[in-house]
């Protein structure tokens, strides 16, 4: 924690994908192979050094994982992907016209927000101090060895780990096995609304009754919102 302290200096690291865009509080520049940022600074310099350690540390094994991680696209960007296939969700509301199929945990406020949305009637709010969760149990469309795509668009204000680099927003499956997104890392800090997509190969687990599908705070206090969120097969 030292070493990347020294390296990423005041600037608290929020997302992270496997082409090399870094957003960090208050900064945002790119660390990709051939990027204007790699290009503009002198070897050995603090920000070469800073670029190189994000290269050891995050980017190498998250292009290992097979999940695809696609970061920060536009809202607008998001709704036209969208747009391009019909919807074939397994989740019940995940569009949230109302909080129906969902259920809350027992720490945090969980509430139907119908101000700040991107479609329909509104989104669900998490908020925590600790955490904060919303979870849908899956039935028998949720099928073993079978590839699937979250996509979701979520929002976040004052997101901060109670305990330096651990904790944030993640969005869970559990088959019998945990399946995290982000893979690495987690959401922090403020942002307004992102589109985000990640594809998984569900496990050989038949035991249906304890799948489920869950949005989460966990360890850190701040607020999270999450709007139209879908899981998808992905047909071959």
């Amino acid at each position: 924690h030292k070493i990347a302290n020294d390296l990423l200096g005041k600037f608290r690291l929020q997302r992270i994908d496997p082409e090399g865009d870094i957003q960090f509080s208050g900064h945002r520049f790119r660390v990709g192979n051939g990027s204007r940022a790699a290009a503009a600074v002198k070897d050995g310099s603090p920000e070469a050094k800073r670029i190189a350690f994000i290269r050891q540390q995050y980017l190498d094994p998250l292009k290992e994982t097979s999940a695809v991680y696609m970061e920060s696209i536009s809202v607008e960007r998001g709704l036209k992907e969208r747009a391009q296939r019909p919807e074939r969700s397994i989740l019940v509301n995940g569009g949230f016209e109302g909080l129906a199929g969902w259920e809350p945990g027992e720490e945090g406020t969980v509430a139907l927000d119908e101000k700040v949305k991107v479609t329909g009637r509104g989104s669900v709010r998490l908020t925590a101090r600790k955490k904060a969760e919303a979870r849908q149990y899956l039935g028998n469309d949720f099928k073993p060895n079978q590839k699937y795509r979250v996509s979701f668009f979520l929002k976040t204000e004052n997101i901060r780990p109670l305990v330096e680099g651990k904790g944030g927003v993640y969005v869970e499956v559990y088959d019998g096995q945990w399946q995290f997104f982000p893979t690495k890392g987690a959401y922090c800090g403020t942002m307004d609304w992102i589109f985000q997509e990640w594809e998984f190969t569900a496990s050989e687990t038949k035991a249906h009754e304890r799948l489920f599908f869950h949005v989460l705070l966990n360890g850190v206090e701040g607020t999270a919102w999450f709007d139209d969120i879908r899981v998808e097969k992905v047909e071959p």
